[in-house]
């Protein structure tokens, strides 16, 4: 009896026991199964966002690379701009005339943002050189409708760039406005940085309001000048006029007999210190802005029927005879001086209408007391120059004159070098804060 309670106690036993184990053997598959479901999600979950940083970098890289494109074709279309005011009338209501009106434009689709829109359907050449005939839209110009805050005519240039595989746009836009040196409309017929000579048989009809309204002046010089010598004299335009084209009698402001006169305004604290910036609203280091919206000639032999601005890299020599420029369309004539060549001269009997500038091209680094050296200005018999002569050389203006001479001053000429609607005369700035990649 007691040897088969025995048996069956361990016999229940060993059938309890296997059931517990079996039990335990289920618990470690659900967990199993658990965590492989985790990672899976997680294996799901990083490969996915895996995707996503790669596809948010590829459009961040496509983005980048067309935003790249609209920067240069901006730039490419405000050279452009900047390199053809001598072909533009700004108040035209169509200022290139190889341009067409924008009706729709799908690429941009520009709304009505009331202004005049006016495209190129063309890119122009990398060099900015001569315009191509019209293939694409690459730049949207605006004028717009009415004058804002004062800046005159204003243009913004829109660029729409794309991406290497062309899935990727980008737009940008710049505003720009044209405007002219503070010192264009007050400048005197002669005006220089360092000494001007004044000695010779010549004649100089003053700006009567150069000095403030009513305030003749005649020559305006940084350092102190010498009495006149010779027969030079200065007088009002109608005493000159009356005079038969001289200055006599008691109508004489200046000469070497009655000495210097309040229209020489010589060793004067106020005259500016960047005389360049004074007449063309960029400072000298800057001169290359300047220049580069200018037309670049070497020489003077070809100037008749120019206006706006040129730009000379040699000697300039007006031929005896010659007329350069007129009361109405005068020439802005920069003489870019490299210490060798840079000399401008007026032969027997030649008349120009507009501003010389004799130009010390400065060296760099750039310090602002550094010494400038412009050519000589030499005028011969009979020559007569209407405008005004301006030399930023620190030591002397270089003036040579050789037989009569008459500098006269022309309202004509000064107004249209300051305020000219056309941007012949006129240097292209950015308008601040203006640049945005939206519409």
């Amino acid at each position: 009896m007691n040897t088969k309670r025995i048996q069956m106690t361990n016999a229940s036993t060993s059938i309890y026991g296997q059931g517990r184990h079996h039990q335990g053997g289920y618990a470690t598959l659900g967990i199993a199964v658990v965590l492989l479901l985790v990672l899976s999600l997680m294996t799901i979950y990083l490969t996915r966002s895996g995707i996503i940083d790669i596809r948010t970098s590829a459009n961040k890289a496509r983005y980048a690379q067309a935003l790249t494109d609209a920067e240069r074709k901006l730039e490419i279309g405000l050279s452009w701009l900047s390199y053809g005011p001598n072909r533009v009338a700004l108040l035209a209501k169509s200022p290139f005339a190889d341009w067409v009106t924008c009706d729709t434009l799908t690429s941009l689709k520009v709304q009505d943002l009331g202004v005049e829109w006016l495209c190129r359907p063309t890119q122009i050449d990398e060099d900015f050189s001569i315009p191509t005939p019209p293939t694409t839209i690459d730049y949207v110009f605006a004028t717009p409708v009415v004058d804002e805050d004062n800046l005159g005519k204003t243009f913004v240039v829109v660029a729409e760039g794309n991406s290497v595989d062309s899935s990727g746009v980008a737009v940008v836009k710049q505003g720009v406005f044209f405007f002219t040196g503070s010192g264009g409309a007050d400048a005197p017929p002669l005006m220089g940085t360092g000494n001007i000579p004044l000695n010779g048989n010549f004649t100089v009809v003053p700006n009567p309001n150069s000095g403030g309204k009513g305030v003749p002046v005649s020559v305006w010089s940084k350092t102190d000048i010498a009495n006149l010598s010779g027969s030079a004299s200065t007088c009002q335009l109608g005493e000159y006029e009356l005079a038969g084209g001289s200055c006599s009698g008691a109508s004489v402001i200046s000469s070497s007999s009655n000495g210097k006169g309040p229209d020489i305004v010589d060793d004067d604290l106020d005259f500016p210190d960047d005389v360049f910036k004074y007449i063309f609203g960029v400072p000298t280091p800057g001169y290359e802005t300047v220049k580069a919206q200018a037309t670049v000639v070497s020489n003077c032999n070809n100037l008749a029927g120019l206006t706006g601005t040129v730009w000379v890299t040699g000697d300039c020599t007006i031929p005896s005879g010659t007329t350069v420029g007129s009361a109405i369309a005068p020439l802005q004539l920069i003489v870019e001086s490299n210490g060798v060549t840079g000399d401008f001269t007026m032969n027997a009997n030649s008349t120009f209408y507009g501003l010389l500038f004799a130009f010390g091209r400065p060296t760099f680094p750039y310090v602002e007391s550094a010494a400038l050296n412009a050519g000589a200005i030499k005028a011969n018999g009979g020559a007569k120059f209407y405008g005004a002569m301006i030399s930023n050389d620190t030591t002397n203006m270089g003036l040579e004159i050789n037989g009569t001479f008459d500098m006269v001053y022309s309202k004509s000429v000064m107004e249209t070098l300051a305020n000219s609607p056309s941007s012949a005369f006129k240097t292209m700035a950015r308008i601040p804060s203006s640049w945005a990649d939206f519409l």
